[in-house]
């Protein structure tokens, strides 16, 4: 009888990532705020990685889980889009 090997992948929680960005102050609403005010307003794209803050150019506002260039985590998501996660 062969041992099967069951692996299971955790759904990202963007929600719980996002928090625990701005309780250590890797993110914070102010920063978030002016991107998605540029990007609103002006031909600016800016999109955070939730799990190490690294800031992304040329991100659509509604990006969700794009690849982070700095720490490989699919975490990337647009200033628009967290704006609208920050709302309770």
């Amino acid at each position: 009888m062969e041992d099967e090997t069951t692996i299971t992948v955790k759904p990202f929680d963007a929600h719980a990532a996002l928090k625990s960005a701005l309780d250590k102050g890797i993110l914070t609403e102010d920063t978030i705020l002016a991107a998605a005010e540029e990007s609103a307003f002006g031909d600016e794209y800016t999109g955070y990685c939730l799990e190490c803050g690294y800031e992304h150019e040329g991100v659509e506002p509604d990006a969700r889980n794009y690849v982070c260039e700095s720490c490989g985590a699919r975490a990337v998501y647009g200033a628009e889009e967290i704006v609208i996660m920050m709302v309770p």
